[in-house]
């Protein structure tokens, strides 16, 4: 797991005489890697590796053959926590940056601290609408806390991805991220203040939520109880109480249903037993191959019932 420069940079500071190259280390990884897996492919190392770990993973293949075309994996860890804060996802794909030349689809999910974490991955065989959706609907399968998905999904202008976030998540608000509405402005019109420094100015007053609050309770004496005058922007933007709110519950304390349940989620290590438990049922597919059991003829049920996964039966 350490970079061919770093491991060149190592070898060339314990012994200056060492005449190693770069492309004798690139060598002497792919080697070891291929010594690893032994006879198996890649794919099927990376397949073994998602099970023996116990990453969440789906795939399919091409109609016409076994070969695989898409591939989406979650971390165990990063189940807990799409579900603990399943608000607002970033989604982007990168291109040419893999030696397979695949488009990666990579899913970035926000805390409540403002920190960042990776939700989900998918390998891709191409940019079109369906593939988006296959994978965007993995990625839904593993929300077990949010029946309708997330509130706000970030991206750039890819507009296969956006007709799959609607398709998939049609309740969910789709916003441009600032760096590409940046880009997009830039090569539409001549301006002599970059978008995002401009941006950086305004956050650069609001690094925090806390930051925020207060800036909200400095305004209270001169707002008092008038939105107009408020703005209610705080409000509109992060659903945290604005300075007319505060007024109001200036000589009480502040209902806890005036913060968003974004800013209130600091943990998930008892999330299994509080939300999702109690959410997560598989009763509505169950009726649905129960109904279809009976609608079918004797060759249907013989089909459904040799498709269905055997459980084990506890004694």
């Amino acid at each position: 797991m350490v970079k061919p420069g770093n491991i060149l940079r190592t070898l060339k500071e314990n012994n200056e005489d060492n005449m190693t190259t770069i492309k004798q280390i690139y060598n002497a990884r792919y080697s070891y890697k291929r010594s690893v897996r032994e006879p198996i492919t890649e794919l099927q190392q990376l397949m073994m590796l998602l099970d023996r770990d116990n990453y969440l993973h789906w795939s399919t293949c091409h109609e016409s053959s076994n070969i695989v075309s898409d591939i989406f994996w979650t971390h165990p860890d990063a189940m807990k926590l799409l579900n603990a804060f399943n608000i607002v996802f970033l989604m982007d794909t990168t291109y040419k940056t893999n030696k397979y030349r695949l488009p990666l689809l990579e899913i970035v999910g926000v805390t409540c601290t403002c920190l960042s974490f990776s939700a989900g991955f998918a390998f891709l065989s191409s940019e079109k609408e369906k593939n988006f959706i296959w994978a965007l609907q993995k990625f839904r399968g593993s929300l077990l806390t949010s029946h309708v998905g997330p509130e706000v999904i970030v991206c750039d202008k890819d507009l296969a991805l956006m007709n799959a976030i609607n398709i998939v998540f049609p309740k969910t608000i789709n916003l441009l991220c600032r760096f590409h509405i940046n880009k997009y402005v830039k090569a539409k019109c001549k301006m002599l203040v970059d978008f995002v420094e401009a941006w950086e100015v305004v956050m650069d007053s609001w690094k925090t939520i806390i930051d925020c609050t207060e800036i909200e309770f400095d305004q209270v004496n001169d707002v008092g109880i008038d939105s107009e005058r408020c703005g209610c922007v705080l409000r509109q933007t992060h659903e945290l109480p604005c300075a007319c709110q505060l007024a109001r519950y200036a000589m009480s304390v502040i209902p806890f249903n005036e913060v968003h349940v974004m800013w209130t989620r600091l943990s998930f290590s008892g999330l299994s037993e509080c939300d999702s438990s109690s959410r997560l049922s598989i009763q509505q597919e169950w009726d649905v191959i129960l109904s279809r059991f009976d609608e079918v003829d004797i060759c249907g049920k013989v089909i459904i019932k040799t498709s269905c996964v055997k459980l084990p039966i506890r004694t």
